[in-house]
């Protein structure tokens, strides 16, 4: 498999980083949220926390069953 074509299935797997973009705008709604309610402090470890499990997160695409050839592959 060529790199292109190891992109076009990564981007394919990945939903085109569609879940990662709405998982990171969720996890900034929620800090806007818990900022406009008045506590800086718990909006910023929000964005933090959040922010570790931005990557996690997206990877429920493995869950909907979208395996493609480099996911089999490399075992990502």
């Amino acid at each position: 498999m060529n790199i292109v074509d190891a992109q076009k299935d990564m981007r394919y797997g990945f939903f085109g980083g569609g879940i990662g973009m709405f998982v990171s705008g969720t996890i900034w709604l929620f800090s806007g949220i818990i900022a406009l309610n008045g506590n800086a402090d718990q909006a910023i470890w929000a964005l933090l926390i959040g922010g570790a499990l931005i990557a996690p997160i997206s990877g429920i695409s493995k869950v909907f069953g979208v395996l493609t050839k480099a996911l089999l592959e490399t075992h990502l």
